[in-house]
């Protein structure tokens, strides 16, 4: 997967609903632009290292594209930013804070068994 990701130009996604979106995470930290739905859930995670489109316009998605691959400026300032937020994202920090919460639920679902 990463070998496609360096290979590639840009990531595009035209989702929809998303409950995450960890391939864009990923594009981010291998050095990839992203171009993406305006959708609640990419605003949140990506912030202002992608692109947005409206993903049910054909015209909008056609014209961030060109965007991208016209204006080197803005393709490299949405790359950078890109990198920089994918170094808040980790596996192990990902890994930490689920435990975190099993472990919350976990205690509290005891305590309210217990006398």
């Amino acid at each position: 997967l990463a070998a496609l990701y360096r290979g590639a130009y840009a990531f595009v996604t035209a989702s929809l609903h998303e409950g995450f979106g960890l391939p864009g995470i990923e594009a981010m930290r291998c050095g990839l632009p992203l171009a993406v739905s305006n959708i609640e859930t990419f605003n949140e995670i990506y912030d202002n290292a992608a692109v947005y489109f409206n993903p049910l316009s054909p015209e909008d998605i056609a014209a961030k594209l060109v965007l991208l691959a016209q204006d080197r400026d803005f393709y490299k300032q949405i790359q950078n930013n890109g990198l920089l937020r994918g170094q808040l994202f980790d596996w192990r920090r990902a890994a930490e804070q689920t435990l975190a919460v099993y472990q919350s639920v976990l205690t509290s679902q005891h305590a309210n068994i217990l006398p």
